[in-house]
């Protein structure tokens, strides 16, 4: 159904949260390209869709959607249960992050615990899930853009991002691929220190535009 139609939601008003998937693809059994694919479609028909009510243009939504994708690759390999502690540990300072974003829950330094925020969010639209939808990956993808719609995000704050820094839309204004990864990582994902990445980001990127975007756009799928 995502394939043909670019809308992932439509039957819940894009909200995946908001009913049941006639489509089947409420699924955390997917291949990593298939979580690849999702997702960049996802953000790409959301932003084009938004694009073209409030942005000045939704020409370059694939590269913006790529840099999505790129980020959360690197985060956590689109993995909605990655668990930061159980890879690296959490140090007595070290702030810890779940799912594909690595929304943090622990020492939560520069920006409050996204995580709760979003176990809050994916309950109260699951009230009588048995499941954990926490973890459910499309519930995740969406959260990402519920986030970005709010930002700035309340009581977030970075050390090197200027006060005041609106995440989509400073990607909303990009037009390169580089250019729209680097937003996310720094005004979205916000790493710490030394753990940017940032070239494997943009690599990341790269091959989800190369892989994903019409064939006149994949020109533009270039760092």
């Amino acid at each position: 159904m995502v394939d043909q139609t670019l809308q992932p939601y439509a039957y819940a008003s894009d909200t995946p949260a908001n009913a049941s998937d006639p489509s089947g693809l409420n699924s955390n059994h997917w291949s990593y390209s298939k979580r690849q694919r999702f997702a960049f479609r996802y953000f790409d028909e959301v932003l084009k869709r938004r694009e073209t009510l409030h942005g000045p243009t939704a020409r370059w939504a694939f590269l913006q959607s790529a840099a999505l994708v790129g980020n959360f690759m690197e985060e956590s390999s689109l993995d909605p249960r990655a668990d930061q502690a159980r890879v690296t540990g959490c140090g007595p300072r070290q702030s810890c992050g779940k799912g594909i974003a690595q929304w943090c829950y622990k020492n939560c330094y520069h920006h409050f615990n996204r995580w709760n925020t979003l176990y809050r969010y994916a309950h109260r639209h699951n009230p009588n899930s048995r499941k954990q939808p926490q973890f459910i990956y499309q519930i995740q993808v969406h959260f990402v853009w519920v986030e970005l719609k709010s930002s700035p995000l309340p009581g977030y704050s970075r050390p090197g991002v200027p006060a005041g820094s609106n995440a989509l839309r400073d990607l909303e204004a990009t037009t390169k691929l580089r250019e729209a990864t680097l937003v996310v990582m720094y005004q979205y994902e916000a790493p710490e220190a030394g753990e940017e990445h940032s070239g494997r980001r943009v690599q990341d990127a790269t091959n989800v535009c190369k892989a994903f975007a019409a064939k006149q756009d994949k020109k533009y799928c270039r760092s």
